[in-house]
């Protein structure tokens, strides 16, 4: 690591557990604090970047494990750290196994031992976002160069393919998806994959399937297949969060830009590209091409919600599963039901809201 302080978030419901870490770490990196996962995700979003975030596994309302489940699809180069009691360990195994985690540590650590895996945990992470970029540039690269090559760059088929691109960028954002390079690279292999399709000879078959086939046996693109491969119809989705959602961001965009090309009225493209997504990512795509209002970020209490407004960020509960995620428009049923978790305390207190304020003439006027 460089000189500059390593930036470490310690997360756990007991305060005075917190106290005694800080005090051990905060001589050699630079210590923040968070009470609970919904605190730390908060955190995460408004103080971040990160280089490593330490977890206790039993937490109320949010385990350690679901909190890193989350930051895995929202901050993927963060290294994560979970201190577990014995009876957690199976648990922790398992989600190192599945990506979660960095590494698990047993309770009580000592300092010098935590302080040595932060450190590795902070390179590991540096030197990940080092490969991925360079592995990003040159393949994204390579791609574009092809593609372009293939076609005039004034020609439907490069609209189209710029079109699905810029839409799968700002869905991404809408759905706070930070974890793209992937979805970018599928962007431009997919519409790659339709135009080798159509261009083949009777000898070859270079079409999205055997493309797809192509990239799953090369290193780091295994996740890029995966999107590919459940792109088009949304069957066999991934298991990885990442990885499933940008497939659907990319089906939606794919298909958005074609009937926008195609010439099909907004309203009924926007209602067909959707059709088969989550309300999430729908929602997403709304907002980008069909907005006729403005809307402002706020703060709201869950208890005083009301119909018509949009949720900005993933509504937890006790459980760590996202009741109503981020993107949503509030209905009415669905403002009963939050009014009724949140007198019995089954969710946060307050959440953060886009509120319609204005049309579009009035913000001109």
């Amino acid at each position: 690591m460089d000189d500059a302080l390593v930036r470490v978030l310690l997360v756990d419901d007991e305060v005075r557990v917190l106290e005694g870490l800080e005090r051990q770490l905060s001589f050699d990196f630079s210590i923040a604090t968070a009470t609970s996962g919904f605190d730390a995700l908060r955190m995460l979003r408004d103080d971040g970047p990160f280089d490593v975030v330490i977890s206790d596994m039993r937490m109320p309302r949010m385990t350690g494990a679901v909190l890193f489940s989350r930051i895995r699809e929202l901050w993927p180069d963060v290294a994560r750290i979970l201190l577990t009691g014995y009876a957690d360990a199976a648990d922790a195994a398992d989600a190192i196994n599945r990506g979660t985690i960095f590494q698990y540590l047993n309770k009580p650590c000592d300092a010098s031992t935590l302080a040595e895996v932060i450190v590795r945990g902070a390179d590991d992470a540096a030197k990940k976002r080092a490969e991925r970029s360079v592995l990003e540039d040159t393949v994204r690269g390579l791609a574009e160069s092809i593609l372009y090559s293939m076609v005039d760059p004034q020609s439907g088929a490069a609209k189209l393919a710029e079109r699905t691109r810029t839409l799968a960028n700002d869905l991404a954002r809408e759905v706070d998806l930070r974890d793209v390079w992937q979805l970018q690279l599928a962007a431009i292999l997919h519409t790659l994959s339709s135009l080798l399709k159509y261009a083949a000879s009777p000898d070859t078959d270079p079409t999205a399937a055997t493309l797809t086939t192509r990239l799953a046996g090369m290193p780091r693109m295994r996740g890029v297949a995966r999107i590919l491969a459940s792109t088009p119809s949304g069957d066999a989705a991934p298991d990885d969060p990442v990885e499933s959602l940008s497939a659907e961001i990319l089906r939606c965009a794919s298909n958005f830009a074609n009937l926008e090309l195609d010439k099909v009225e907004p309203d009924l493209a926007l209602s067909l590209a959707t059709a088969h997504v989550s309300e999430r990512v729908a929602s997403g795509l709304a907002r980008i091409v069909g907005g006729t209002r403005i809307y402002e970020p706020s703060s709201s209490l869950v208890a005083s919600l009301t119909p018509g407004v949009i949720l900005d960020e993933d509504l937890f509960g006790e459980d760590g599963r996202v009741l109503v995620a981020r993107g949503q428009r509030l209905t009415p049923s669905m403002c009963a039901r939050l009014h009724e978790w949140a007198a019995s305390e089954m969710v946060k207190p307050q959440v953060q809201i886009l509120a319609a304020t204005r049309s579009p003439a009035q913000e001109v006027a």
